[in-house]
């Protein structure tokens, strides 16, 4: 029954590796290599504020957290730390993408699993303010 709600990976999954390669997604980054802007000429920069993964009765669980997500962002970050903790790519080259945008290997985590939990928007204050920080700065 869990299939229809998870991805099953065998041999087991090293717990340290990915804790690792999920701790090198936090901060700002242009993730240009993890998916697509929404829109054509949008910014693919975003800023991770949480990359976890914590062990559960049934598997493994991601909860990823940031300002916003380009298309297929995150399946594509978890197949990646998936492939370093099976040691099929290293850590290495999951960090060479994430700082200079580079070629990886092509895939996916599968859909099923994937679970939008919560969105927090800005209030209209904040969006206020953070529109006066960016006056400021232009001018």
């Amino acid at each position: 029954m869990i299939d229809r709600y998870a991805w099953r990976i065998w041999p087991p999954l090293n717990g340290e590796k990915l804790s690792e390669a999920a701790s090198h997604l936090l901060g700002t980054h242009d993730f240009s290599c993890f998916g697509r802007a929404m829109k054509p000429g949008g910014s693919t920069v975003r800023t991770v504020l949480k990359s976890d993964w914590h062990a559960t009765a049934n598997g493994w669980v991601y909860e990823i957290e940031a300002n916003a997500f380009l298309y297929h962002m995150v399946r594509r970050s978890v197949y990646l730390q998936v492939q370093v903790a099976r040691e099929k790519m290293s850590l290495a080259t999951l960090i060479l993408g994430i700082n200079e945008q580079s070629a990886m290997k092509p895939g996916l985590a599968p859909a099923r699993g994937l679970n939008l939990w919560q969105v927090n928007l800005p209030s209209k204050k904040q969006v206020e303010m953070e529109q006066q920080l960016l006056n400021d700065d232009v001018a």
